[in-house]
């Protein structure tokens, strides 16, 4: 897939995980001096920014959209600059997240061909209790993407990626988290 794109947006549905594998750009030297960023995700997303994997003049980019997201929402995938954090272009990639694509969506996932260098490299977190369930909890994806994510509030287990199933109290308990990347190799980090 080319990048930048702006052509038919690549569609995704709730609970789907898949790695893109995109053609590097000519302006970009190390993948390692970029991150990808997809603004204004409407909280679809796992995570919304983190490393590339760069492999034979391709980078690679996992997304996971929650399961339990159940609207429609268009967004852009972008590459930012390290250095300034400026965008390197404007046109990015369309994604598009839509509940009633089963059956029809981007299917061509290429985790496997990430998980050989970076299937060690397992998503960090940021955790502020002082935020909204839905701000509180940002996923940052080091480069092999963002599995199942589990969250447990003082001994109460839940999904990470619904907030909504959040305990009541979620803010003034103990959070552990415990979770994979699309490789399988998992991570844990108490709060």
């Amino acid at each position: 897939m080319s990048y930048p794109n702006s052509g038919t947006p690549v569609v995704l549905v709730p609970g789907q995980a898949v790695t893109l594998k995109l053609q590097k750009p000519s302006y970009m030297g190390s993948a390692a001096d970029y991150i990808w960023m997809v603004p204004g995700d409407d909280y679809a997303l796992a995570s919304y920014y983190g490393l590339f994997t760069e492999i034979n003049g391709y980078i690679y980019v996992s997304l996971t959209v929650k399961a339990s997201y159940s609207s429609a929402k268009n967004m852009r995938l972008y590459i930012l600059k390290m250095s300034d954090y400026s965008y390197a272009d404007t046109t990015g990639l369309g994604i598009r997240v839509d509940s009633s694509a089963y059956g029809s969506h981007y299917s061509a996932d290429m985790a496997t061909e990430i998980c050989d260098s970076r299937g060690s490299y397992v998503p960090t977190f940021i955790y502020d209790p002082s935020k909204s369930a839905a701000d509180a909890l940002i996923v940052f994806d080091n480069g092999a993407g963002v599995g199942s994510l589990e969250c447990s509030f003082g001994g109460t287990s839940v999904d990470c990626l619904n907030t909504s199933a959040w305990p009541s109290d979620w803010a003034s308990k103990k959070l552990t988290i415990s979770g994979y990347n699309r490789c399988g190799t998992s991570t844990s980090r108490t709060f």
